[in-house]
């Protein structure tokens, strides 16, 4: 994937929504075993503040204008983006950069 999508999709200003069902893997963050879900649809990586703040609370967001959509049509602001956190799946170690939104918990 190449570092220009990336940017393009964090710095795009339109909503974030889910228009499929997701689906889940086991991943390692912050030596936590956590099941991340995964889904193609959304174009971008989420992540609850609840999950932000229990295993991340000391790293600093980026600020961001992007929304999350929810299912009802209501739109939920982003807390910034946590940028290059780093988690294993498998033998593999991926640095990825996430949207922090409110309760995302209760809408997958």
């Amino acid at each position: 994937m190449s570092n220009e999508w990336l940017q393009e999709g964090e710095s795009s200003l339109e909503p974030i929504q889910l228009d499929s069902p997701s689906s889940s893997f086991r991943c390692h963050i912050q030596d936590h075993d956590v099941d991340a879900l995964y889904n193609p649809t959304v174009r971008a990586n989420l992540m609850s503040d609840e999950f932000a703040l229990a295993f991340l609370g000391n790293r600093a967001l980026t600020p961001t204008d992007r929304k999350f959509k929810r299912p009802s049509g209501s739109l939920v602001n982003s807390y910034g983006v946590l940028k290059n956190v780093s988690f294993w799946h498998h033998d593999v170690k991926v640095h990825l950069n996430f949207h922090v939104f409110k309760t995302l918990t209760s809408i997958f």
